[in-house]
């Protein structure tokens, strides 16, 4: 039975049935100098620690500030040495943040490993405990490329020798609306199969929170 790890955020949420995620943002961590910031950083390990979580630090910047990256999983190793600890979108770049970088070119997954295997990435994705790639859906995608390009990011991402927890939303990416039944099994089937656990994530602050919802209710039936 592989790992479900819950990220999501809805209104009068109730105690997930899975294991949770805390996922802090760049901008609690990190200052606008890319210079770690201790109290922000400590707060995010003690709501970790707290609920019993893996934490994943959400720095999005491109290029990865790979130096600013390891400063602050080191401050996380010091405050709370036995947090699983790891990065938002670790082990690759997805499809979607690089067509947004560079624009559609069709060298975008040979460049984006190029400074995925760098050195300073090298001693980054060392340092965590496991890898986090994005796999959200766009509405505008088939399950078809999706699935090729999830199998492309997962792949990618078990050379670091790490377990691989991809993210992954019962929203789309874009526009935020409920992805149908069928294709969040699909989703869910094809990402657990090669990966070793699911990281669950979903910002609804204005939405109740429903313990039977049917995007929820697929999940168990992983386990």
């Amino acid at each position: 039975m592989k790992p479900i790890f819950d990220s999501t955020s809805f209104a009068n949420k109730l105690k997930s049935p899975h294991t949770p995620c805390v996922t802090v943002y760049q901008q609690c961590i990190l200052d606008k100098n890319f210079t770690p910031i201790p109290d922000g950083i400590a707060s995010a390990c003690a709501e970790a620690q707290k609920n019993d979580a893996i934490l994943c630090l959400d720095i999005e910047t491109w290029p990865p500030q790979w130096s600013a990256i390891s400063a602050c999983i080191a401050q996380v190793r010091q405050m709370a040495p036995n947090l699983r600890v790891s990065l938002y979108g670790s082990g690759c770049l997805s499809g979607t943040m690089l067509s947004q970088q560079f624009a559609g070119v069709a060298s975008a997954f040979e460049t984006a490993a190029e400074i995925m295997r760098s050195p300073a990435s090298a001693a980054a994705h060392t340092s965590v405990d496991f890898t986090a790639p994005s796999i959200y859906l766009e509405s505008t995608q088939t399950i078809e490329n999706w699935c090729a390009e999830t199998g492309y990011q997962i792949t990618e991402s078990q050379r670091w020798r790490k377990p691989v927890y991809p993210y992954i939303c019962p929203y789309f990416g874009d526009n935020g609306l409920l992805i149908p039944g069928a294709t969040w099994s699909a989703m869910i089937w094809t990402a657990v199969g090669i990966a070793d656990g699911l990281i669950v994530w979903a910002a609804k602050p204005d939405i109740q929170w429903d313990e039977n919802a049917p995007w929820l209710q697929a999940l168990k039936g992983l386990q």
